[in-house]
């Protein structure tokens, strides 16, 4: 699963992070090194 957002990230993280892979990407999709990046997983 994958979300865009701190507490869209946080929310499926304590509903489905038991079960699912959850990543938070940054919507503009950057790339690592850019300052925009992000990447955060549960």
């Amino acid at each position: 699963m994958i979300d865009s957002t701190d507490s869209g990230r946080r929310k499926a993280c304590s509903q489905y992070g038991g079960t699912l892979s959850i990543v938070q990407g940054d919507a503009d999709l950057s790339v690592p090194g850019n300052s925009g990046y992000v990447r955060k997983t549960c």
